[in-house]
Protein backbone atom coordinates (compact mmCIF):
# COMPACT_ATOMS: atom_id res chain seq x y z
CA UNK A 1 0.00 0.00 0.00
CA UNK A 2 1.49 3.19 -0.74
CA UNK A 3 0.96 6.58 1.25
CA UNK A 4 1.14 9.80 -0.31
CA UNK A 5 1.49 12.26 2.50
CA UNK A 6 3.27 16.11 1.73
CA UNK A 7 3.71 16.89 4.76
CA UNK A 8 6.90 15.48 7.16
CA UNK A 9 4.49 13.42 9.45
CA UNK A 10 2.48 10.43 9.19
CA UNK A 11 0.14 9.79 12.15
CA UNK A 12 -1.99 6.86 13.00
CA UNK A 13 -5.13 7.53 14.83
CA UNK A 14 -5.58 5.16 16.28
CA UNK A 15 -3.10 3.41 15.65
CA UNK A 16 -3.85 -0.44 14.73
CA UNK A 17 -2.05 -4.04 15.36
CA UNK A 18 -2.39 -3.94 11.61
CA UNK A 19 -0.42 -1.12 11.09
CA UNK A 20 2.89 -2.88 12.28
CA UNK A 21 4.92 -3.24 8.95
CA UNK A 22 7.83 -1.38 6.39
CA UNK A 23 7.22 2.20 6.25
CA UNK A 24 9.08 4.41 3.88
CA UNK A 25 10.12 7.85 3.33
CA UNK A 26 11.33 9.56 -0.38
CA UNK A 27 12.21 13.07 0.19
CA UNK A 28 13.71 14.81 -3.31
CA UNK A 29 14.32 17.82 -5.38
CA UNK A 30 16.25 18.98 -8.18
CA UNK A 31 19.65 18.27 -7.58
CA UNK A 32 19.38 15.10 -5.12
CA UNK A 33 16.92 12.36 -3.32
CA UNK A 34 17.32 10.30 -0.65
CA UNK A 35 14.76 7.73 1.42
CA UNK A 36 14.54 6.43 4.60
CA UNK A 37 12.98 3.00 5.80
CA UNK A 38 11.69 2.19 9.14
CA UNK A 39 9.82 -0.65 10.28
CA UNK A 40 7.27 -0.04 12.83
CA UNK A 41 6.09 -2.71 15.57
CA UNK A 42 2.85 -2.41 17.28
CA UNK A 43 2.90 -4.06 20.47
CA UNK A 44 -0.30 -5.62 21.83
CA UNK A 45 -2.24 -8.29 23.24
CA UNK A 46 -2.63 -10.72 25.24
CA UNK A 47 -5.82 -11.31 23.04
CA UNK A 48 -8.18 -14.50 22.12
CA UNK A 49 -6.32 -16.71 24.84
CA UNK A 50 -7.59 -20.50 24.02
CA UNK A 51 -6.77 -23.64 25.48
CA UNK A 52 -6.81 -26.98 23.36
CA UNK A 53 -6.65 -30.43 25.11
CA UNK A 54 -8.71 -33.63 26.67
CA UNK A 55 -11.64 -32.73 29.00
CA UNK A 56 -11.66 -36.38 30.23
CA UNK A 57 -8.41 -38.37 31.13
CA UNK A 58 -7.87 -41.49 33.32
CA UNK A 59 -5.49 -42.09 35.79
CA UNK A 60 -1.77 -42.72 34.24
CA UNK A 61 -2.42 -40.96 31.35
CA UNK A 62 -0.35 -37.88 29.98
CA UNK A 63 -2.27 -34.95 30.16
CA UNK A 64 -1.19 -32.13 27.53
CA UNK A 65 -2.78 -28.50 27.47
CA UNK A 66 -1.84 -25.99 25.00
CA UNK A 67 -2.27 -22.19 25.27
CA UNK A 68 -2.33 -19.65 22.89
CA UNK A 69 -2.80 -15.88 22.62
CA UNK A 70 -2.45 -13.49 20.06
CA UNK A 71 0.30 -11.14 21.47
CA UNK A 72 3.04 -9.41 20.01
CA UNK A 73 5.87 -9.62 21.21
CA UNK A 74 4.79 -13.15 21.92
CA UNK A 75 2.84 -13.66 25.44
CA UNK A 76 4.65 -15.86 28.44
CA UNK A 77 2.14 -18.38 30.89
CA UNK A 78 1.41 -19.29 34.10
CA UNK A 79 -0.87 -22.15 34.51
CA UNK A 80 -2.62 -22.69 37.79
CA UNK A 81 -5.38 -25.93 38.50
CA UNK A 82 -7.85 -24.63 41.10
CA UNK A 83 -6.74 -21.31 41.54
CA UNK A 84 -2.63 -23.01 42.85
CA UNK A 85 -0.25 -22.30 40.84
CA UNK A 86 1.48 -25.25 38.73
CA UNK A 87 5.45 -24.69 38.18
CA UNK A 88 4.85 -24.83 34.28
CA UNK A 89 5.71 -21.45 32.42
CA UNK A 90 5.59 -22.36 28.85
CA UNK A 91 2.81 -22.59 26.60
CA UNK A 92 2.36 -26.34 26.81
CA UNK A 93 1.65 -28.18 29.96
CA UNK A 94 2.19 -31.81 30.34
CA UNK A 95 1.95 -33.96 33.05
CA UNK A 96 1.43 -37.74 33.80
CA UNK A 97 -1.78 -37.95 36.01
CA UNK A 98 -1.50 -39.49 39.19
CA UNK A 99 -4.57 -38.62 41.20
CA UNK A 100 -8.23 -38.09 41.14
CA UNK A 101 -7.51 -34.57 42.51
CA UNK A 102 -5.97 -32.92 39.49
CA UNK A 103 -9.50 -33.04 37.95
CA UNK A 104 -10.94 -29.16 37.96
CA UNK A 105 -10.17 -25.97 36.30
CA UNK A 106 -7.04 -25.43 34.78
CA UNK A 107 -6.58 -21.79 34.12
CA UNK A 108 -3.79 -20.52 31.44
CA UNK A 109 -3.07 -16.62 32.19
CA UNK A 110 -1.22 -14.76 29.49
CA UNK A 111 1.18 -12.32 30.12
CA UNK A 112 2.99 -9.69 27.77
CA UNK A 113 5.79 -8.22 29.39
CA UNK A 114 5.92 -4.80 27.33
CA UNK A 115 2.22 -3.90 27.01
CA UNK A 116 1.41 -5.05 30.36
CA UNK A 117 -1.41 -6.94 29.43
CA UNK A 118 -2.96 -10.18 31.05
CA UNK A 119 -5.64 -12.24 29.87
CA UNK A 120 -6.83 -15.50 31.24
CA UNK A 121 -8.85 -18.71 30.45
CA UNK A 122 -10.35 -21.93 32.19
CA UNK A 123 -10.26 -25.26 30.90
CA UNK A 124 -12.52 -28.30 32.72
CA UNK A 125 -10.51 -31.86 33.70
CA UNK A 126 -12.61 -34.55 34.59
CA UNK A 127 -9.87 -37.44 36.09
CA UNK A 128 -12.00 -40.53 36.07
CA UNK A 129 -10.45 -44.18 38.07
CA UNK A 130 -9.99 -46.55 35.27
CA UNK A 131 -10.59 -46.75 31.22
CA UNK A 132 -13.47 -49.11 30.30
CA UNK A 133 -12.36 -51.94 28.64
CA UNK A 134 -12.40 -51.76 24.85
CA UNK A 135 -13.84 -54.14 22.85
CA UNK A 136 -13.51 -54.50 18.93
CA UNK A 137 -15.73 -55.33 16.30
CA UNK A 138 -14.99 -58.73 16.45
CA UNK A 139 -14.98 -58.83 20.07
CA UNK A 140 -18.76 -57.35 19.67
CA UNK A 141 -19.68 -60.24 16.82
CA UNK A 142 -18.23 -62.96 19.16
CA UNK A 143 -19.89 -61.93 22.03
CA UNK A 144 -23.06 -61.68 19.89
CA UNK A 145 -22.82 -65.41 18.37
CA UNK A 146 -22.31 -66.63 22.18
CA UNK A 147 -25.10 -65.46 22.81
CA UNK A 148 -27.54 -66.19 20.34
CA UNK A 149 -25.77 -70.08 20.63
CA UNK A 150 -26.67 -70.23 24.43
CA UNK A 151 -30.00 -69.00 23.59
CA UNK A 152 -30.33 -71.59 20.52
CA UNK A 153 -29.28 -74.23 23.65
CA UNK A 154 -31.79 -73.33 26.12
CA UNK A 155 -34.73 -72.46 23.56
CA UNK A 156 -33.98 -76.06 22.23
CA UNK A 157 -35.29 -77.71 25.33
CA UNK A 158 -38.97 -75.95 25.35
CA UNK A 159 -41.94 -78.16 24.95
CA UNK A 160 -40.45 -81.81 25.27
CA UNK A 161 -40.83 -83.74 28.35
CA UNK A 162 -38.08 -84.68 30.42
CA UNK A 163 -38.05 -88.09 30.92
Amino acid sequence: MMLYNESRVLSFQPLKKTDSGEYSCKISNPVSSDEAIYVMVVNYGPENVKITGETVIYLQETLKLTCSAESTPSASYTWKLNEMEILSYSAELTKVITDLSESGNYTCQAMNNVTGGTSSVVHELTVKAKRPPSCSAGCIAGIVIACLVIGGAAGGGVGYPHV
